[in-house]
């Protein structure tokens, strides 16, 4: 890497604040989720921004921020939508750490975990880790859930399966 076009741009007043005051969501198809994010645009979050929203910061990895936030704010206050995005962001993050904060310390509504949100069916939190190719909070959910005697709908997730390309998934 040319450090003097790498120093060069962090000199730049213009791409330094652009750059330290913005997270940028990537544009992959596979995280592209429309109804979860916002059809599907990318959305630009200034640092003040992500500090006070859970579903960026579960969705950037920031657990340490999550829980300093939700020492203030009750996540139960929160629309069981918003939690859901929240622990969609959390999974399509590999972060199993935020995950088991949010379900097990947070003690967020089964309902949610299985998708069933204020009588609306929306697809399991499996469906996510399946389409997103994450194996261990896979295993994760289903003890969980095993434990809980919750139900997933492992139906929905074999036609996502093939999306994490990885054969154990599928199995």
């Amino acid at each position: 890497m040319d450090t003097s076009l790498f120093l060069s741009v962090c000199n730049n007043k213009i791409f330094n604040r652009f750059i330290f005051n913005s997270i940028k969501c990537i544009r992959d198809e596979n995280f592209i989720l429309s109804e979860l994010l916002y059809d599907g645009k990318c959305i630009v979050y200034r640092w003040n921004e992500m500090i006070e929203s859970p579903q960026v910061m579960a969705g950037n990895g920031y657990i340490g921020l999550l829980k300093q936030w939700s020492s203030s704010n009750s996540i139960k206050n929160m629309k069981p939508y918003d939690i859901f995005v929240t622990l969609v962001n959390a999974i399509r993050a590999n972060s199993i750490e935020i995950l088991r904060y949010l379900i097990e310390d947070q003690n967020i509504d089964s309902g949610i975990i299985v998708g069933n949100l204020s009588g609306t069916k929306y697809n399991d939190l499996l469906y996510y880790a399946v389409w997103f190719g994450r194996f261990d909070i896979i295993k994760y959910l289903e003890s969980y859930c095993q434990a809980h005697r919750l139900k997933l709908k492992y139906r929905n997730c074999i036609s996502k399966a093939p999306f994490s390309q990885d054969i154990e998934i599928l199995k």
